[in-house]
């Protein structure tokens, strides 16, 4: 193969795989929605995925994931194809942050940032150059909860804390803060 035909076959499966991201997500999803797999003789996902089609479980359930997002919010075929060359992961972690009407803002987020840095977006760590949407993770109500959060974890961890670990600290006294409030 010379240097052209190398640069062909490269474009043509890239191409390829990522159109391949979505068609592999709504089968699978549909594949473990009826069951087919214990027909063909399996009895556990796990090892269909793992032995049929060569993935992870894990790797299937993010895919699943994949599949109903673009499903529910209804995402046009070019919106697939332009979300595909992100990949598996981030168009995973996008999964719970993009809806139908910003995901174009998103995909120009993900494209400039890492998998790490979506999660920790998904778990609701502000990033002032984020898309204006990600602020309404928070119902209103719970604001001043997740204020009051901030403040304990500071006061309790000093300033230089990691992301992730506020964001869970942050949910845990939300949930904890409704359960004690519910009468």
């Amino acid at each position: 193969m010379n240097k052209a035909q190398v640069r062909a076959l490269a474009r043509k499966l890239g191409t390829e795989a990522n159109d391949a991201l979505f068609r592999l997500a709504d089968i699978l999803l549909i594949v473990h929605n009826n069951g087919f797999y214990h027909g063909w003789g399996w009895r556990a996902w796990g090892d269909y995925v793992e032995s049929e089609v060569g993935i992870s479980t894990a790797a299937s359930y993010e895919l699943m994931q994949i599949a109903r997002w673009a499903n529910r919010y209804g995402l046009t075929k070019a919106q697939r194809n332009r979300l595909a060359p992100l990949g598996r992961c981030k168009v995973a972690a996008l999964t719970k942050l993009a809806r139908k009407d910003n995901v174009d803002d998103w995909f120009d987020y993900a494209t400039e940032n890492t998998v790490r840095k979506l999660k920790a977006m998904a778990k609701g760590i502000h990033d002032a150059n984020a898309p204006q949407t990600v602020a309404v993770w928070l119902h209103a109500q719970h604001r001043r909860d997740y204020q009051d959060a901030m403040n304990i974890a500071r006061d309790t961890l000093g300033d230089v804390i990691q992301g992730e670990l506020l964001g869970d600290i942050c949910a845990f006294y939300i949930r904890n803060k409704k359960l004690y409030t519910r009468k």
